[in-house]
């Protein structure tokens, strides 16, 4: 069996909060949802509700990232539907804390893998 090399980032992201927020006890899943809110608003091109429809699909940056597309019929994952994303949101420590506006919300980013030519 041979390794293959894996390219992996991580980044600390720092906010400052404009408005009081409340975190869920488990705020990963509250972060995906925004991330994945506001990477679809920023780069999707033809506003279509359901991105396996539209003609982007497989060169769209939203759906590269967020909706990671199986790939094309006959490679080797093919018969997955869905391969995972190419990236994992480490959240604060688990509670539910509150943020004040201008306090600093703060939390790392890992990007695994090479970023798809669209970004």
């Amino acid at each position: 069996m041979t390794a293959l090399p894996l390219a992996i980032a991580r980044f600390r992201l720092d906010f400052t909060v404009t408005e009081a927020l409340r975190l869920h006890y488990y705020a990963g899943s509250q972060l995906r949802g925004a991330f994945g809110h506001a990477l679809r608003a920023t780069a999707c091109m033809t506003r279509q509700k359901d991105c396996k429809a539209c003609p982007l699909y497989r060169s769209c940056a939203y759906t590269e990232v967020f909706e990671t597309p199986p790939p094309p019929e006959g490679h080797r994952l093919q018969t997955f539907s869905q391969i995972p994303n190419p990236y994992i949101i480490e959240p604060p420590p688990l509670g539910a804390p509150t943020y004040q506006r201008g306090e600093t919300l703060s939390f790392h980013f890992v990007l695994l893998g090479e970023a798809p030519a669209t970004c």
